[in-house]
């Protein structure tokens, strides 16, 4: 009955005619009413999606065809906002939910629309479905055969009057079909595939290079779709899906279009290159099911021509990479007769000679196939290509690039893997140990941590493994500019790169113990230089920390703890250092004298207390968790005498509470349950100190991102130790913002659904509070002294972090207005943070602060034109300098949402800004082409692929994290063949 009455509701609107009706404009309006409230008003989506949202739907069968355009992208809004809460929130969910209630409603009335001949229609209701996809991941299957039809008719050729697309239809179908072939499983999609091969081919040989790109870039989902290879976690192996015969007659038709547009040498460049991802692809895939004749002989000798073009060498160094890895081509299973061995050495040389080159993103991809390369051909690389890596791979270790460093000594560590052969390791301690040394000694800034570093270590244990005859000559190699007397100059940061190194060199070794008393004896000589202990010291740490020392060694920690006393802090603190690791080495044996000191209190317990957060934080980055059982007999224990010793004098000291604190908190992850209730309990405290200890003590827990079970036991307790905000002594507060930053930083989710109690208690600090001011008399001066400064910085820094972070769970109107306050404020640092939050928001929330722009514009201008003292000192000039800029800039930036009728007092003084007779004419045209700058850059987003030594290819893996990164691209198309190649491999 109810389809009845729409049916005879919509034949009544169609015989309804009228030329002086203008209702339509009515109805426009409100539509577009509706959505600057859904864009403006996230936190009402549960509201709207009850009473707006079925309405819209009801109303996608609009006559007037812009009406229905604009209730189609209103409904669009709705969507991209649900979208923008983030899933891990129950709001988030619920959001959603109302979502997928109206998916049978929505999409029967859209189909219903979109299978009709209006272009402005499908042009306006295909983005919806985009977006609804990646909002729920997906969960289209149910509807998908009601759009088949305007998906084909939408890719028809216009080749007669009543053609029913045009160029900018055809590029929008495409780009839902990629996403709708991304997204969902592949079962659900088999069904639609012979239907949709023919549509996308002829799309394939458009004239018009952006159609044919876009059908070569839906080539690549299809083939993941027709023959799924996914990474099974379980097994460590990459499940190969049985090709279903259904599919021959599609796969030779996507096979011949790729290939026929690679052959064509007229093409735009960006279709070569899309061509050649979805040609990689195919082989990648399919490769088994492909003629082998015509891939040996045809294919492989095209992309080698095309690795040599200047052009697309970039793309094609990607296409061998993905190929090289396919389980296909290293699955004897599979009798898959097509091999890369006939053509391995000219692509090495090749690959390898590409290793000069300027294009620093050449190199990079250069380096990642070359490892995958020898990582699995390695046996059939000849001694000459080894060669001609290692000439070119040489020079790469004395450059300060951290992508490409650590990737260089990845293809060396493969080569050791994959050819153990006499005369390669000898080339390797010839050539390439030299130049890591250099690199440790006079470069340490380059692998003092992250990749750069892991890679180094990597390298040296390799190497160790093959070759340990030679271990002892590197380490000598890498301490004795240090130990020898010469005054050798090597910066401090290479201190612990080179202990590292020689600490993994020596765990590899044969004459381990006979080095490690090598550096024992430094210790314990009186004669030793301060460089030599502080390095010998280093060295003990990191190998005690793998390796139980007490039993060679069982008066070491008493040589440790005497050095305690030493008059260098810096050997001191290394003391502590070596202390700390070698305990992981032997808990038993070492936690009890640790104990022991720290009850005894003295000089001492500072430094213990520095080795004990050396012991709780570095257990659980080892690869050895027996250590984690052992730590839970002190746990106790050790909670206890840290609490102790919490209100001792020495703790009143903020460097010795944060030690504390960081060793509470890095204890509490190991039994979470019992340790989080207990410092909750201390909440109530009536010393300041406690309090602050405890709440710092949660924010050294923020750094451990994956660890899920601990956030579980933390989320319903976290509003109670951030509440200490309010606290009643301000440094109990100021330590709580910083808490609530961290939080908002590092574990967002933890605190989106408390915002709504925390907000206002963030907003409430920062306000200038008069009672916190003092005066301070100094001679015939007065001076005042605002002991509420560094809280109310906190409060700001905590405001911008939660802009980046949280900004769904924010309203705006509030949070503008003590942006706003913000702008006014006396301190420098202060207004610089106001500053950044308004361009911030006009990029993040432009319709919210828009019609504001005329209340920013007062204190802008007091900022732009204030003026240093006559008697100021440099540092003063070059932060009035920096303010005038930070003001000009926001306005720059605010600028490109001010209407001249909404905000007319800011239009003003931006013309004045802009004019030349604002006195600042150079720093404006500066700021200017710096914004401007910075907009470009930003309308190419970076997209990273899947990641390189697993083979991943499925469409349904991992689908949550590989479609949000490249949201940006899926909605605006690929702004180039490099974004379509990085969605692909």
């Amino acid at each position: 009955m109810e389809g009845d009455e729409e049916d005879t509701e919509e034949e009544f609107d169609d015989d309804y005619f009228e030329d002086e009706d203008v209702s339509w404009k009515v109805r426009r309006a409100s539509s577009k009413l509706l959505g600057s409230i859904i864009s403006t008003q996230s936190e009402l989506l549960e509201v709207l999606y009850q009473k707006v949202a079925p309405v819209l739907i009801t109303r996608f069968k609009e006559r007037e065809e812009t009406v229905r355009v604009e209730i189609l992208n209103t409904f669009n809004i709705l969507v991209k906002q649900t979208g923008f809460v983030p899933e891990s929130t129950t709001y988030g969910q619920n959001a959603r939910n109302s979502l997928r209630q109206l998916l049978p409603k929505f999409s029967k009335a859209l189909s219903k629309e979109l299978n009709k001949k209006s272009i402005l229609t499908k042009q306006a209701g295909f983005p919806i479905l985009k977006e609804i996809i990646l909002v729920l991941n997906g969960e289209l299957e149910n509807s998908l055969s009601l759009f088949i039809p305007s998906f084909e008719t939408s890719l028809s050729t216009a080749g007669s009057s009543k053609a029913l697309t045009n160029t900018n239809l055809k590029i929008d179908t495409l780009t839902l079909l990629r996403v709708v072939f991304m997204a969902h499983s592949p079962e659900s999609l088999h069904q639609f595939v012979d239907r949709l091969i023919p549509p996308i081919v002829t799309a394939s040989n458009d004239k018009f290079y952006k159609i044919t790109s876009e059908a070569l870039v839906v080539f690549i989902e299809i083939i993941r779709v027709i023959r799924p290879i996914s990474w099974n976690s379980e097994t460590s192996k990459n499940d190969i899906q049985p090709f279903n015969p259904i599919f021959e007659k599609s796969l030779e038709q996507i096979y011949t279009s790729i290939l026929g547009r690679l052959k064509t040498s007229d093409v735009d460049l960006e279709v070569k290159e899309c061509a050649l991802t979805s040609l990689g692809r195919l082989l990648v895939q399919c490769g088994d099911l492909l003629p082998s004749d015509k891939v040996q002989n045809e294919v492989f000798p095209l992309l080698l021509e095309r690795l040599r073009n200047e052009l697309t060498r970039l793309t094609s160094v990607r296409v061998f990479n993905a190929i090289a890895s396919s389980p296909l081509f290293d699955n004897q299973s599979q009798n898959c007769n097509i091999s890369l061995i006939p053509i391995l050495e000219d692509l090495i040389s090749e690959l390898a000679s590409f290793l000069r080159k300027s294009q620093r993103q050449l190199r990079i991809t250069s380096l990642q196939c070359l490892e995958t390369l020898v990582k699995f051909f390695g046996s059939s690389i000849s001694l000459v290509s080894y060669s001609a890596i290692f000439t070119d791979v040489k020079p790469l270790l004395l450059e300060s690039d951290m992508h490409s460093l650590p990737l260089a000594f990845s293809v060396l560590c493969a080569v050791i893997g994959a050819q153990a052969d006499a005369s390669i390791i000898a080339n390797i301690h010839e050539d390439i140990v030299p130049h890591a040394i250099t690199l440790v000694l006079e470069m340490p800034h380059v692998v003092g941590g992250g990749y750069g570093l892991e890679a180094l270590l990597n390298f040296w244990k390799t190497l160790a493994n093959v070759e340990g005859s030679k271990v002892s000559e590197i380490i000598e190699k890498l301490t004795l500019p240090i130990i020898s007397s010469n005054q050798v100059n090597i910066p401090k940061q290479a201190f612990s790169t080179i202990s590292q190194s020689v600490a993994v060199l020596t765990l590899s070794s044969p004459l381990k113990d006979t080095t490690l008393n090598v550096f024992i004896s430094h210790v314990e000589s009186p004669t030793t230089t301060e460089k030599t202990k502080y390095l010998s010291l280093l060295i003990i740490g990191e190998i005690g920390r793998k390796m139980d020392l007490s039993l060679s060694h069982p008066n070491l920690h008493i040589n440790l703890l005497n050095l305690f006393v030493s008059t260098s802090e810096e050997i001191k603190h290394a003391a502590a250092f070596s202390l700390g690791n070698i305990t992981l080495g032997n808990l038993n044996y070492y936690m009890p004298i640790i104990l022991s000191i720290i009850r005894e209190g003295g000089q001492k317990r500072y430094l213990v207390l520095i080795a004990l957060k050396e012991i709780i934080t570095r257990y659980s980055l080892d690869s050895d968790k027996s250590n984690e059982a052992k730590l839970n007999t002190f746990a106790p224990e050790l909670w206890q005498l840290l609490f102790s010793n919490v209100e001792s004098n020495d703790a009143t000291e903020e460097s010795t509470r944060n030690v504390i604190s960081e060793c509470l908190g890095k204890l509490s992850l190991t039994e979470p349950s019992k340790f989080l209730n207990e410092l909750q309990l201390k909440l109530n405290s009536p010393s300041a100190v406690t309090r602050m200890t405890v709440i710092t003590a949660i924010r050294f827990t923020f750094t451990d991102l994956d660890n899920e079970s601990y956030d579980s036991f933390l989320r319903p307790l976290i509003v109670d130790f951030l509440k200490l905000v309010k606290d009643d002594d301000v440094n109990v507060r100021r330590v709580s913002l910083q808490t609530l930053n961290s939080a908002a930083h590092n574990k967002p989710n933890l605190i989106r659904e408390s915002l709504y109690q925390l907000l206002p208690l963030v907003y409430e600090e920062t306000i200038v509070k008069d009672e916190l001011i003092r005066v301070v008399e100094m001679g015939p001066f007065k001076h005042r002294v605002d002991d509420g400064l560094e809280e109310r910085k906190s409060a700001f820094e905590c405001m911008y972090t939660l802009l980046e972070t949280s900004l769904p769970q924010i309203e705006i109107s509030a949070f503008f207005q003590r942006v706003l306050a913000g702008l006014s404020d006396a301190t420098h640092e202060i207004k610089v943070l106001a500053h950044l939050m308004l361009q911030r928001l006009s990029q993040l929330a432009p319709t919210a602060i828009a019609p504001k722009l005329d209340e920013t514009m007062e204190p802008l201008r007091v900022a732009i034109s204030t003026k240093p003292k006559a008697n100021a000192v440099k540092q003063e000039l070059e932060k009035n300098a920096e303010m005038i800029r930070s003001a000009v800039r926001t306005v720059i930036v605010l600028s490109k949402i001010s209407d001249a009728v909404v905000s007319p007092k800011f239009e003003d003084m931006n013309k004045e800004l802009r004019g030349p007779n604002s006195g600042i004419q150079d720093v404006v045209q500066q700021v200017i082409h710096e914004v401007e700058q910075q907009q470009q850059l930003s309308t190419f987003p970076i997209v990273t692929g899947a990641g390189h030594g697993k083979f991943v290819a499925s469409s349904s893996i991992g689908l949550a994290g590989s479609l949000w990164p490249v949201r940006s691209v899926l909605m605006n198309g690929a702004k180039s063949s490099d974004d379509a190649m990085d969605l692909s491999f």
